[in-house]
């Protein structure tokens, strides 16, 4: 660094007396500004102002004309540890003014104790003092965490949670995490689905040079509430016969989607695939016995809940008609009429036999059959078949004769 006392050619001549070194007010610091420590790598600002100070003239000349009493440089110098060597941070003032201030700012890249030297110049031109300070510079402290320490997550849904930290970490860590999540150790981001519930502490921690600084981080995991409640409708259900298969229930995260499977008595297995909530119709087709459905309630982040309903298939009570009879005779027809038929899934109609081959059908319990031939005798049976179209055994063997072409009808009571 240059001497800071150098004086140009009208100071060399007035600095030969000591009374005219008497005259001299020179510029005075109104305040240095820097602090007297920091972190490596930090940035701080040094600042300073001064005035210039008018003089007594004593020795005839006019030392206080406006250009004179101005502060024309502030100088600021700057030491880095092991240097050994002086930098210029800030040197003339445009304009020139008094008073007067200037600030620099320095990143301080190196640990120890950095110098800085402040000097002013008025404008006739007078130096002030050149005071020296020194600033430590230390090295970063041990991290310490700063992002917040209670996080609040729902089961099976995406987190994200970044570790803040002071001094620089270079290196992240972390212990209990819920099930699910993960860290990056770079970065300090913590990642995932969480698949835990209920209140969960984990420890993180953030890392560098000096050390490791650590804190307790509190989840607060929602579980998932997903209540299925499937049914099935009829109670009683026979083979053949349809049923009505409805999906319902609630997901306090909202519901996603549905999905079933029938597992059959046979051992097949009948999927029934992602549904809405609703109702659809099944038909068992894979003999009687006990039949399973499992439902699955589901909400949008993949939690669900199984119900498994059974229902039991059976083959339908078809009772034939247990007694048969004439109601009526002619030459060529005649008038049947049954009774004791019976179906537990309900009467859907009859099937009518004449000879051991079918005629026809009738929804009542009583039939005429025509076209017949006089003084013939015919056989008939009869089979009941109920809603579900299942059929009962043949009846028991009716025989009755028609009339000849010269009988006279006669009802039968």
């Amino acid at each position: 660094m240059k001497s800071f006392f150098w004086r140009i050619g009208v100071l060399a001549l007035v600095a030969a007396t000591v009374a005219r070194a008497q005259l001299v007010a020179p510029p005075t610091f109104t305040y240095i500004s820097l602090p007297s420590s920091a972190t490596v790598n930090s940035t701080v600002t040094v600042a300073a102002g001064g005035q210039a100070n008018s003089s007594d003239n004593s020795d005839g000349n006019d030392w206080n004309t406006p250009d004179m009493l101005v502060v024309a440089r502030i100088m600021i110098y700057v030491m880095p540890p092991g240097s050994g060597s002086w930098t210029t941070l800030h040197d003339w003032l445009d304009p020139w003014q008094s008073p007067a201030d200037a600030s620099v700012s320095v990143t301080l890249n190196q640990t120890g104790t950095w110098y800085f030297a402040f000097q002013l110049m008025d404008g006739r031109p007078w130096y002030s003092d050149e005071p020296v300070y020194a600033l430590t510079v230390n090295p970063p402290p041990t991290p310490q965490i700063t992002s917040g320490l209670s996080v609040s997550a729902n089961q099976g849904q995406g987190v994200s949670y970044q570790i803040a930290a002071t001094s620089s970490p270079t290196s992240y860590g972390a212990s209990g995490l819920p099930a699910g999540l993960s860290l990056n150790t770079s970065n300090g981001l913590v990642t995932g689905v969480v698949s835990g519930t209920g209140t969960i502490n984990s420890t993180i921690s953030a890392t560098n040079a000096q050390g490791t600084g650590s804190a307790t981080l509190t989840w607060h995991v929602t579980a998932a509430s997903i209540v299925p409640a499937a049914s099935i409708s009829p109670g009683t259900i026979y083979l053949s016969q349809s049923v009505t298969l409805t999906r319902a229930g609630t997901c306090n995260f909202g519901v996603g989607w549905t999905e079933g499977t029938i597992w059959c008595p046979d051992g097949s297995v009948i999927a029934l695939g992602h549904q809405a909530l609703g109702s659809q119709s099944f038909t068992p087709a894979a003999g009687t016995g006990t039949y399973w459905w499992q439902f699955r309630l589901a909400d949008p982040y993949g939690n669900f809940q199984d119900q498994w309903i059974s229902f039991t298939v059976t083959s339908p009570n078809v009772a034939a008609p247990t007694s048969v009879s004439l109601s009526q005779n002619g030459s060529d027809y005649l008038i049947l009429s049954w009774s004791g038929a019976s179906a537990q899934a309900g009467i859907g109609h009859y099937n009518v036999f004449r000879n051991g081959v079918f005629i026809g059908t009738t929804s009542i319990a009583s039939g005429t059959d025509s076209g017949l031939s006089a003084s013939t005798a015919y056989v008939y049976t009869i089979q009941t078949v109920d809603t579900q179209g299942n059929i009962s055994p043949l009846s028991a063997s009716f025989s009755v004769t028609t009339l000849g072409d010269l009988e006279l009808f006669t009802p039968l009571l």
